[in-house]
């Protein structure tokens, strides 16, 4: 049986909420968990909240190395060398979508160079200050669950600003740190094409790939997976064209990957969620069945002894009640009048 991929929902997003976005997503956290992401389009407002003088970027100093493992057409390798000066690279034509970039890919023993990805250090395109009526990303972690491991913990979970330096970049398949959720933000680019596995999809897919591919390790970012490959464990995933100028929410304890139709520069930020703690998935986050430290997962473990029914109900009570001024009819639950079809 195919299982067909489906697109998740695109929520134009008011400014109330954004700014309330942890109540938000808590008051549609199980929308979140089934659907493993959402996409908000917030309003025109939501560009004060970022700078107005551009930041330097740097050169690409890295190629990423695509190519195929033990002959099996659906999984790729993904290795990202320093780029040699005296190599020519070699350029690849604009994306034009998802299907012409799988077909390009390469086959049996050859090996494909491509655009690479850069991680910006120290860098944000947020404002680090903003008035208090408005959303605050650089605060979302310290704000959220999260707040319960101290500052000092939360201070690990500082934005990432990426560049992908042109097209066919790939973000290889990978879980949110230590599982938790993810905000990533679109600033400016052309598409980026999102495959991703909720959670409850997940552990089926692990067992599955473990039993058939018991070489390869999924945990250490590496690899790129063809979605017929999940069509034929019966997956069911999600497919997600993300434009800029969006928000995508990655829920916790998902898989994904994607790969851009040219240069884009983007950046995200990680937080924590209710459920994220009642999630095998965030327990056992550290090591993968080959036994070694999942590469994005190393930063300093979650001290769960933290996290009880207790604290946590004394969070959700203290900062995220429903806010009794807010009209009810905004939420899912009561309306979906703005949600977009996105098949239209």
């Amino acid at each position: 049986m195919s299982i067909e991929s489906f697109d998740i929902l695109t929520i134009e997003i008011k400014d109330n909420e954004m700014n309330d976005l942890l109540e938000y997503l808590y008051q549609n956290e199980s929308l979140l968990k089934e659907n493993g992401a959402i996409k908000l389009i917030p309003t025109s407002n939501f560009k004060n909240l970022l700078k107005k003088t551009p930041i330097n970027i740097p050169l690409c100093s890295t190629i990423q190395e695509v190519k195929q493992i033990h002959n099996e057409n659906l999984i790729y390798s993904i290795k990202t060398n320093s780029l040699n000066e005296n190599k020519e690279k070699k350029e690849n034509n604009l994306i034009n979508d998802d299907e012409i970039f799988w077909l390009l890919l390469p086959n049996g023993s050859n090996t494909q160079h491509i655009s690479s990805i850069s991680q910006i250090n120290s860098q944000s395109l947020f404002l680090k200050r903003v008035q208090r009526d408005q959303f605050d990303f650089h605060q979302l972690p310290f704000k959220s669950l999260l707040k319960l491991s101290g500052k000092k913990f939360c201070n690990q979970y500082s934005s990432t600003l990426i560049k992908a330096h042109g097209p066919a970049a790939i973000f290889p398949l990978s879980s949110n740190k230590q599982n938790l959720y993810q905000l990533n933000y679109h600033h400016e680019g052309r598409l980026r094409y999102w495959y991703i596995i909720p959670s409850e999809e997940r552990k089926k897919f692990d067992d599955l790939f473990t039993e058939n591919h018991p070489s390869i390790c999924i945990k250490h970012d590496e690899i790129l997976i063809d979605p017929l490959l999940f069509q034929k464990y019966e997956i069911k995933y999600k497919r997600v064209i993300q434009n800029s100028g969006e928000i995508l929410i990655l829920s916790g304890g998902i898989l994904s990957q994607s790969f851009t139709q040219h240069e884009i520069l983007c950046e995200s930020i990680h937080f924590s969620l209710p459920s994220c703690f009642y999630n095998e998935l965030t327990v056992n986050s550290s090591v993968c069945h080959c036994k070694l430290s999942a590469s994005s997962n190393q930063d300093e473990s979650i001290d769960l002894n933290l996290y009880n029914d207790e604290t946590i109900q004394g969070y959700i009570q203290k900062y995220l009640q429903l806010n009794i001024h807010q009209n009810k009819d905004s939420t899912l639950d009561k309306d979906t009048s703005f949600l977009i079809n996105i098949n239209e």
